[in-house]
C-alpha cells in the first residue's frame, strides 16, 4: 500500500498542521475546522493530499483515517449523527481534475461515530486518481476533524521489457537467436549469454544488442553465435538505464555440424585447395605419421602450397575438429 505523501492545497486559517496528514504517522494529524466569526459561518475547511503513484481504476479500496472532535455542539452528546456531515464531501482527483465525489455523511454512516474515536473511511473511485480532498462544510462548524493519513493500493511496477518471444535456430553460419518485445521502459540494452549445460550456474556473455529505450511499439532483435558447437543454452539479460536487470527464459539449441573439410585436387602437383566453413589449423602427416607441413587458413576455399612435398600419400588433419583426409601428391 502507498500512503499519501504530499499536501496539494488547503484552506488557509481553517487547517492546522496540514503536513501531519501526509507524514505516514498515525499518531499525528492535520486538523480541519470551519471558520466561524461572530456566530456566522465564514468558510469551509479543505485539505487535498496526493499519493506518490496513480491508482488505476478497479485496483482496490482507498482508506482515509479521521477523528471527529466535538467542539461547540453540546446537544447530541458523545454519539454523533453522521447526517450532520451530509453537506461535507470527499473528492477524488486525477491531476486536479475531479473524477469522483462522496458525501462525508454517507461515508461515515457505517461507523459508530463517537467523539475522539478514529474512523477508517473507505472510498472506491470508479476512475484512476492520485489525489483525495476532505472538505468540511461550514454547516458542520460545531465540529473539527483530525485527518491522520490516507493510503491506497500500490499499482504493480511495470515490467521494464515485455518479452513476447525468445527463440534459437541452428544454421550454417551459427546459432541464430531472435527475440521480440511488445513494449520497453528505460531499456538500455540486451546481453546475450550462453552456457554449456542445462545445470550451468555460470553464463558467458557473447555480445550486446542496444535496446529501444522507452517504447510502446513492438521491436524485434537478433544475434548470431558463430562459435556454437554442440548443444548450447542461451538466455538474454535485459539491462535498464539504472543498471537493474532481468532474464529471459533459457532456450536450448543444437548447433549444426560444421561443413566437412574438403581438399582437392588429389593427386595435387604444387597447390592443394582446402575449403572449410570456418577457419582452421591444418597439419599434414606422411605415411610414417611424421608432421611434414602445417598452416592456419581462414574460412572458405584457400590455396595451400604443397610443392615441397615428395610424391606419395599423406594425411591432412583439421586440428580443431579432428577430421582427416587422405591426399596424394604427384610428381
Amino acid at each position: 500500500m502507498q500512503y499519501a505523501n504530499t499536501v496539494v492545497a488547503i484552506t488557509q486559517n481553517t487547517v492546522s498542521q496540514p503536513a501531519y496528514a501526509v507524514d505516514g504517522d498515525m499518531q499525528t494529524a492535520a486538523t480541519l475546522q470551519p471558520q466561524v466569526i461572530g456566530g456566522i459561518v465564514a468558510s469551509a475547511a479543505t485539505e487535498r493530499i496526493k499519493f506518490p503513484m496513480t491508482v488505476p481504476q478497479g485496483l482496490g479500496d482507498t482508506y482515509m483515517y479521521l477523528q471527529i472532535n466535538k467542539l461547540a455542539n453540546q446537544v447530541l452528546g458523545n454519539l454523533l449523527d453522521a447526517s450532520v456531515f451530509n453537506s461535507s464531501t470527499v473528492v477524488a482527483y486525477m491531476d486536479n481534475q475531479q473524477v469522483g465525489s462522496w458525501s462525508l455523511g454517507g461515508l461515515l454512516s457505517a461507523n459508530v461515530l463517537q467523539e475522539s474515536k478514529m474512523v477508517k473511511m473507505k472510498v472506491t473511485p470508479a476512475a484512476a486518481f492520485n489525489q483525495l480532498e476532505l472538505r468540511l462544510d461550514g454547516t458542520a462548524s460545531g465540529y473539527s476533524f483530525n485527518m491522520f493519513d490516507a493510503y491506497a493500493p500500490t499499482p504493480p511496477t511495470p515490467l521494464p521489457v515485455q518479452l513476447v518471444s525468445f527463440q534459437g535456430k541452428a544454421s550454417a553460419t551459427g546459432v541464430q537467436l531472435t527475440w521480440t518485445t511488445a513494449s520497453e521502459l528505460n531499456n538500455s540494452h540486451f546481453t546475450v549469454e550462453r552456457a554449456s549445460s542445462a545445470a550451468a550456474t555460470t553464463f558467458v556473455a557473447l555480445g550486446q544488442v542496444a535496446g529501444a529505450g522507452t517504447s510502446s511499439q513492438a521491436h524485434s532483435y537478433h544475434f548470431t553465435d558463430a562459435t556454437a558447437v554442440g548443444t548450447n543454452y542461451y538466455r538474454v539479460r535485459q539491462v535498464d538505464i539504472s543498471g537493474a536487470d532481468s532474464f529471459s527464459p533459457i532456450v536450448t539449441v543444437l548447433a549444426a555440424s560444421k561443413a566437412a573439410l574438403v581438399a582437392y585436387p588429389s593427386p595435387a602437383t604444387s597447390v592443394l585447395t582446402v575449403a572449410s566453413a570456418a577457419g582452421t589449423h591444418l597439419r599434414i602427416f606422411d605415411q610414417q605419421g611424421q608432421l611434414v607441413r602445417q598452416a592456419t587458413l581462414p574460412a572458405g576455399a584457400q590455396s595451400l602450397d604443397v610443392s615441397a612435398l615428395a610424391a606419395g600419400f599423406y594425411v591432412l588433419q583439421d586440428s580443431e575438429s579432428g577430421q582427416r583426409l587422405r591426399i596424394q601428391k604427384a610428381e
